[in-house]
């Protein structure tokens, strides 16, 4: 009797080991994959960045491979600063050149993100107070004057209103 109980355990345990292996419980493909399918639609970025000077500040490697694909992709990326008066930094990151090697085109991607993201961190509110709403609005009339295809919004910023 224990043994056939055993049996069973052991059966049930392979099989959800086996089922927890062989799915998708993993990323699919690799980075050189995600340049090329990145680089066939032109995408752009809006990130929302909450820079409050009595707060934490963003964690930014949330949206490191958001910037860096951007950048590959020869995006325009909009920087907006969540204060009492929101204000606006544009970035127009030029289309690498497909005649580049791969490390020639990783560096430059990777160059044009680390210019981006060094921007994010140093960025401060110049008022004290927070205006989620006008933050909001004015990433409608980006999305609203956007000629892409595809834009995406991030936001890294409680939206708590002070």
């Amino acid at each position: 009797m224990k043994k056939s109980i055993f049996k069973k355990v052991l059966i049930y345990m392979t099989t959800a080991l086996l089922l927890f292996l062989l799915t998708g419980c993993m990323e699919h493909g690799d980075d050189k994959n995600k340049k090329t399918s990145a680089s066939t639609e032109i995408s752009n970025l809006i990130i929302i960045l909450g820079a409050h000077g009595n707060a934490y500040a963003p964690d930014l490697t949330l949206i490191e491979d958001k910037v860096l694909s951007a950048c590959y992709q020869g995006a325009t990326i909009q920087l907006i600063v969540d204060d009492g008066t929101p204000f606006l930094e544009t970035y127009r990151i030029p289309q690498i050149d497909e005649n580049l090697s791969d490390s020639n085109k990783d560096r430059k991607a990777r160059s044009y993100a680390k210019q981006v993201l060094s921007t994010c961190r140093s960025a401060r509110a110049m008022t004290e107070e927070v205006d989620s709403f006008s933050a909001l609005s004015l990433a409608e009339r980006c999305v609203n004057e956007d000629t892409a295809s595809t834009t995406e919004l991030v936001i890294l910023d409680t939206m708590l209103p002070t």
